[in-house]
């Protein structure tokens, strides 16, 4: 108590004068000051100092061997153990690998002893001789749980003193290391630009790490096989054990174009003369390393300057074409990285799809019964391949009526037509006999208008035909305008002609018909007279 007075009185000085066992229990009473962290702890650099005792004077009681010029001390401290220090970290053991923490560390400081603990000192990372013992410690009370998460190699120091001064010597001590950041990595790649589909490129990690160092780093294989974004991923880990990946994006370029191909359907000609008589075609594209984007084609003649690039075709590929000689079908495909195909692909054809066409005309107009030499001009002509044979049936005027004859036409490619066509033969009208001609035609008046049918030679015919014709009313009479209907006319098979008495009606001029009119056929034959009619 005394010693303590002393000591805030400022009159005790130091006890550097004193033997060191005097020296520390000459001390003067701690005062433990507020309770400090490791790192604040691990700051302090203050080093202990030998107190000595200004003026003369011992120890007071109970401070053992008295001073320079003191006089006995109190009774003997009773014999006893120093206190025991404990450093605990949690976790107990790394959870990294080559004896690593991976994660913060919390340090527990504790110490026991026979008697009481007075005060526990420790340091945190000490530089050299800086927890060589309690005293080189800084004077003050160590935290019981700190919590150490800078990465790297850390040591605590502790010792304990009790409140007999025993002081706990050699000092406690605990090494860990702590590394909680992976590595970096500066991927880089061999040839980081124009990679092109198939080039020899290799990536490689460049991994760092400040604390525990690179343990193993590796990347995956660059991949050049088809062109586009590609990445390719980095890793490496630490002798802590951490791990870090990067991934290194890259760009192969594709400089092959599509390969287009035209395929003709069916494969070869399937009309006379290599002409196509019908014509489909399919476009194809590929390519092995990019998407082909679109294919352009044109169809020109094969005299035609052909195109010489994707440009110089046009964006529809048709499956069908029209028909043409000596055509050519040209195409080009383009891929999604901009390659162009050059030179364009070609495929040759000649096609005629369409028959011939038929216009039959009859050499003779009227065809007259029992005629000689008549015949059809078939009419025939083709626009493309051209008219390899062409003809018409044979003409037949046997009977009077409607007949029929068959004209065909086959092209060079082997397209054929045919066309029926009518014809009608007819009989020649002789008339008007007397007293027609020539007579003065007065209303009122009964006058026989008489005709006789013949054919081309002038020879009338048969009474079997006159009356057959007669009975189905083929023979008629009118006189126009509007002065006589067509009326039947009768046969009569001893002059070999037909008659009609037609009452007289009407004034001025008008027009005599005589009408033959043939079944299956609006055709009808006619002769006409200019007559006068006049009143009684």
């Amino acid at each position: 108590m005394f010693v303590a007075a002393l000591w805030s009185l400022g009159i005790i000085s130091a006890c550097a004068a004193l033997p060191a066992s005097a020296a520390r229990r000459c001390r003067p009473p701690r005062d433990p000051g507020p309770v400090r962290t490791l790192d604040q702890v691990a700051a302090a650099t203050l080093a202990p100092e030998a107190l000595a005792v200004a003026g003369g004077g011992g120890c007071g009681p109970g401070d053992g061997d008295p001073g320079p010029g003191g006089g006995g001390g109190g009774p003997a401290e009773p014999p006893n153990a120093p206190p025991t220090t404990h450093i605990a970290l949690t976790p107990a053991t790394p959870d990294g690998n080559n004896s690593w923490y991976r994660r913060a560390v919390k340090v527990d400081i504790s110490a026991t002893d026979n008697g009481t603990v007075d005060q526990t000192r420790c340091v945190f990372d000490p530089g050299p001789g800086a927890a060589d013992n309690f005293d080189v410690m800084p004077d003050q009370a160590c935290a019981p749980s700190t919590t150490v998460s800078a990465d790297g190699e850390h040591a605590v120091s502790a010792a304990s003193v009790d409140t007999q001064d025993l002081e706990e010597d050699p000092p406690v001590s605990a090494v860990f290391k702590i590394d909680q950041t992976p590595p970096e990595l500066a991927a880089s790649l061999s040839k980081d630009s124009d990679i092109a589909i198939g080039d020899d490129v290799t990536a490689t990690p460049n991994a760092t790490d400040a604390t525990s160092g690179v343990a193993s780093q590796r990347c995956d294989n660059v991949d050049t096989t088809r062109a586009g974004r590609n990445s390719v991923t980095c890793t490496a880990t630490d002798n802590a054990g951490n791990v870090a990946s990067a991934s290194l994006t890259y760009v192969v370029v594709d400089v092959t174009p599509p390969t287009t191909t035209i395929a003709l359907q069916p494969p070869s000609p399937n009309g006379d003369n290599g002409w196509y008589r019908s014509l489909s075609i399919a476009v194809n594209a590929t390519d092995p390393d990019d998407p082909v984007a679109a294919t352009q084609c044109k169809v020109l003649p094969a005299n035609a300057p052909a195109p010489a690039s994707y440009d110089d075709l046009t964006p529809s590929c048709p499956s069908s074409v029209a028909d043409g000689d000596a055509m050519k079908y040209y195409a080009a495909s383009v891929d999604s990285n901009g390659n162009k195909e050059k030179p364009v692909a070609t495929d040759a054809f000649k096609l005629d799809s369409t028959p011939p066409m038929l216009d039959p005309k009859l050499s003779t107009s009227p065809l007259l019964l029992h005629q000689t030499g008549a015949r059809v001009d078939p009419g025939a002509s083709d626009a493309t391949s051209g008219i390899a044979v062409t003809g018409c049936g044979s003409i037949d005027t046997s009977t009077a009526g409607d007949h029929t004859v068959t004209c065909s036409a086959t092209d060079n490619a082997g397209n054929t037509a045919t066309r029926l066509i009518h014809y009608t033969v007819e009989y020649q009208i002789l008339g008007f006999f007397p007293p027609v001609p020539g007579s003065k035609f007065k209303t009122g008046q009964t006058v026989p208008v008489k005709i006789a049918l013949a054919d081309a030679n002038g020879t009338r015919i048969s009474d079997a035909d006159g009356t057959a014709l007669a009975s189905a009313c083929r023979v008629r009479v009118s006189v126009t305008p509007n002065i006589l209907v067509p009326q039947c006319m009768t046969y009569d098979p001893v002059g070999d002609q037909f008659q009609f008495n037609w009452k007289v009606s009407g004034a001025g001029p008008a027009m005599l018909n005589a009408i033959v009119g043939y079944p299956s056929t609006n055709v009808t034959t006619q002769t006409t007279l200019a007559i006068a009619i006049t009143d009684r």
